[in-house]
């Protein structure tokens, strides 16, 4: 529950960021056209002949807002530019004294006629201003019209101080470049980030959890190895003790030079009493330390060999 929680605000979070990067892009779009349609020849972006512009001057206040955008009809050629009225508001190419053209859009006050009654010209003049305008309208600068024949068009406040914006290069730049930048950075990242995706999407993912438990196993490892390695190695310090021990020497006494006047004692004159001594201490040799059983018997040997001379000289004298 935990854990699917933060997936679908991250799955709500992603959708959100699509859609206003979406819409960013759709915008731009829109004002690259309308922009792009400003600049053409006579500047007029519309839609079914419906002209869309941004009012920039505020000659036509109350009427007509700075900044609005307001919504126009295209005029149908001569069966309509010759039939305005007193009182229409129209939209024209007016002209500066450097012969440069722009739209200007105001309140026809006066139509001019002809002898015969056919409209010639136009003055014009802007709700806002005290005068009419210093030239006459000529019927074919007029473009379209926002109050005529019945037609009353729209408008949109502030929608046109934005365009006006967008229609310089720095509103441009900010509002239709950075956003399509931003727009194929973004899917980059993503188309990066799914082949890494694709890419590792075999390979296993180590948590924290099981980072700590692989240390631990490594830990239970390196002491169960150091633990047998010291039980191997006990016996064989053992072993090295018991070598180093001393070895017992041979029960047999070293033969001891004889003067050369000694007699050999033959075997057979060694008494019983002397047989049951080496008896007991063959007996001693088994149960003692081979230490003491060397010396013990080594002083028996010389007791012996001292009751031998001793019978030997007595037999001696018996003669």
């Amino acid at each position: 529950m935990d854990n699917t929680q933060p997936k679908k605000k991250k799955s709500v979070g992603k959708i959100i960021v699509d859609v206003l990067i979406w819409i960013f892009l759709v915008f731009a779009v829109l004002t690259t056209v309308y922009a792009f349609i400003l600049n053409l020849g006579d500047g007029l972006p519309n839609i079914n002949g419906t002209v869309f512009m941004a009012v920039k001057s505020p000659s036509m206040e109350p009427t007509i807002m700075t900044g609005d955008m307001i919504f126009t009809k295209l005029v149908k050629g001569d069966e309509e530019i010759y039939k305005f009225q007193e009182g229409d508001v129209v939209s024209y190419w007016a002209y500066n004294a450097d012969g440069s053209k722009y739209i200007n859009t105001h309140r026809i006050v006066t139509v001019n006629k002809n002898a015969s009654g056919a409209t010639v010209s136009y003055l014009t003049k802007g709700d806002n201003n005290a005068i009419a305008d210093n030239y006459t309208l000529q019927p074919t600068d007029i473009l379209c019209y926002w109050d005529a024949f019945g037609y009353k068009g729209g408008k949109v406040g502030g929608i046109g101080a934005a365009l006006n914006f967008l229609n310089t290069q720095l509103g441009f730049g900010v509002c239709v470049v950075l956003p399509l930048v931003a727009f194929f950075i973004y899917e980059l990242v993503l188309f990066i980030m799914t082949v890494m995706s694709l890419k590792n999407k075999n390979k296993k993912v180590i948590s924290t959890a099981d980072e700590e438990l692989i240390k631990q196993r490594a830990i239970e490892e390196y002491l169960r190895q150091q633990a047998a390695a010291n039980q191997a190695a006990t016996p064989t310090e053992e072993l090295e003790k018991t070598t180093d021990l001393p070895v017992a020497e041979s029960t047999e006494a070293p033969a001891e030079e004889t003067p050369a006047d000694t007699i050999e004692v033959p075997v057979e004159n060694v008494t019983p009493a002397e047989e049951a001594k080496a008896e007991e201490a063959e007996e001693v040799v088994e149960e003692t330390p081979a230490e003491e059983v060397v010396e013990e018997t080594a002083k028996e040997a010389e007791t012996t060999a001292d009751e031998v001379e001793d019978d030997t000289t007595k037999e001696k004298a018996a003669e």
